[in-house]
């Protein structure tokens, strides 16, 4: 069974930038564990890796739609 070549970038860029994520939320998870208060640069840092992943997540998907096979 074989992948068209888009599909294949569909998957490989996913992959790629979940495991990012996966790897940002961990590293600042563990870095800045230990902040007392609602608000502290812990949480900050993970709202920047959120919005960051989805404008990611958004411009691979509009590249990959524009990519004619």
């Amino acid at each position: 069974m074989s992948l068209p070549r888009i599909r294949l970038m569909e998957i490989i860029s996913s992959v790629v930038w979940a495991s990012i994520f996966v790897i940002g939320v961990v590293y600042i998870g563990s870095k800045y564990s230990m902040q007392e208060g609602p608000l502290q640069e812990g949480t900050l840092w993970m709202i920047g890796i959120i919005t960051a992943f989805i404008i990611a997540m958004m411009g691979t998907g509009y590249w990959l739609s524009t990519i004619e096979e």
